[in-house]
């Protein structure tokens, strides 16, 4: 019996070292599970859209096994939603602003967009004129100076046919070379004395000048062009928002807003300025003349930009457009004057 106890010995299960097996592996995949729970649990909750599995699902090969394409599926763009509302709620309040304001130009009956009452235009046109003469306060010509009773004289002339009650007119010259005019809104008429010397050879000519001036200022256009810089503004915020090229949107809405919208302005006082030069009894055919003379100073200056790269038209167009206009003015008003006589 002695001699099968060392084969008994060796085919009985030896059950402690089994046991210390045992347990030292269910220890090694405790330590194991503890650390990858422990792992995701540092990492947060796992993302659905980025776990292994539908990455598993969205590889595939396309050329065997060699090179594999490898597909993420993108989260969903919160941003992009709440973008989209506040644009569409923008859009709308601004449609919504832009229309309730809308009125039309005297005149011509132009529908455009004025925010800004007569009342803060005046006072800003005001504000604007006490400025330019504190600028040129050595340069503004005396109250009984020649110049100064001419411009008064067409002046007041030109606003009994304006129908603006509310302006507080006010004419001044101011002694400088430059060939340039002014009225601001509420009235304030201002002529260099270099247009009356290089420019004006009589009373029609400078009516001329006065009534499209005075037409910007009829016509409520300062008013206009705020209303239409905010409009400038608010485009300019959008198209940086969806293009963020600020160096092609800028100047594609100077090019293709503000320019033209400046010479459009031009075009209609210059009509405005002829009805008001027929009103006050005085010839529109000086119209063209004098327009004619400025291209004609403009051109030995060197001073004439491209159409396309002004706020003014070309004297050439505006002489045209005049011309042009003037059958109808002289149909349709000034039924009252006699030559050379003025109620």
């Amino acid at each position: 019996s002695r001699r099968f106890s060392g084969l008994d010995g060796f085919n009985k299960p030896n059950h402690q070292h089994l046991h210390q097996t045992q347990l030292s592996f269910a220890s090694k995949r405790w330590i194991q599970t503890s650390k990858s729970s422990r792992s995701n649990w540092l990492q947060g909750p796992r993302d659905p859209l980025n776990s292994q599995a539908i990455k598993k699902q969205q590889t595939y090969s396309r050329y065997g096994n060699d090179s594999e394409y490898v597909h993420f599926r993108s989260k969903p763009s919160y941003w992009t939603r709440k973008r989209k509302i506040i644009v569409v709620v923008s859009s709308t309040a601004v449609v919504v602003y832009y229309v309730s304001h809308l009125e039309r130009a005297p005149y011509t009956g132009r529908v455009r967009m004025i925010d800004v009452g007569p009342t803060e235009e005046a006072q800003i046109g005001l504000a604007e004129f006490n400025a330019i003469k504190a600028q040129f306060s050595g340069s503004v010509l005396s109250y009984y100076h020649p110049y100064t009773q001419l411009v008064r004289k067409v002046g007041l002339r030109i606003s009994k046919v304006c129908n603006e009650p509310e302006f507080q007119w006010e004419f001044i010259v101011i002694d400088t070379p430059d060939i340039n005019a002014f009225c601001l809104p509420g009235g304030k008429v201002a002529v260099f004395s270099g247009l009356l010397q290089r420019v004006v050879s009589d009373e029609d000519e400078l009516a001329c000048i006065m009534a499209h001036e005075i037409g910007h200022a009829v016509a409520h256009h300062g008013a206009e062009k705020m209303g239409f810089m905010k409009i400038l503004l608010i485009a300019q915020v959008a198209m940086s928002l969806v293009f963020d090229m600020r160096f092609v949107t800028d100047p594609l809405l100077l090019f293709l807003g503000n320019l033209p919208f400046s010479r459009k302005l031009e075009y209609e006082a210059d009509r405005i300025g002829l009805i008001l030069m027929r009103e006050a009894c005085y010839d529109v055919h000086a119209a063209p003349l004098v327009f004619s003379k400025m291209g004609k100073i403009a051109a030995e200056s060197g001073r004439v930009l491209p159409k396309y790269l002004s706020t003014h038209p070309t004297d050439e167009d505006r002489v045209e457009y005049i011309k042009s206009l003037i059958p109808d003015v002289e149909k349709q008003y000034g039924k009252n004057c006699r030559r050379g006589w003025f109620e």
